[in-house]
């Protein structure tokens, strides 16, 4: 059976759209997997953890510096610290390689 004429990976513009649901495209035996509470509840705890690393990153460049000493053992390490003021910066022209490498990649694949 070829990909266009099997019926789960033939789903047209209407997948794309959202109007089947799990039940429809994959079959009863899969749609118990997509309840959605399990999807909300990790989605929750990356929510969480994304949030919880800004906040700190946030301190470690900006405020830490800034900020007299602390009692906190954990704070004054970030404060005397000279590693994450310069990752940011340091982000910056390996990112701008990745996405050229990553350019020159997909023009390679798409001539080669």
């Amino acid at each position: 059976m070829d990909l266009q004429t099997h019926p789960k990976m033939n789903r047209g513009a209407s997948f794309c759209l959202g109007t089947h649901s799990a039940r429809s495209v994959y079959g009863p035996e899969v749609a118990h997997d997509f309840d959605g509470t399990k999807l909300q509840l990790w989605g929750s705890v990356l929510l969480l953890l994304a949030i919880v690393g800004i906040v700190l990153g946030t301190y470690a460049l900006v405020v830490s510096k800034i900020s007299h000493p602390t009692e906190v053992w954990v704070l004054d390490e970030l404060q005397k610290d000279m590693f994450y003021c310069l990752l940011v910066p340091m982000t910056i022209p390996v990112t701008l390689i990745a996405v050229y490498a990553n350019w020159v990649s997909l023009k390679f694949f798409k001539h080669a």
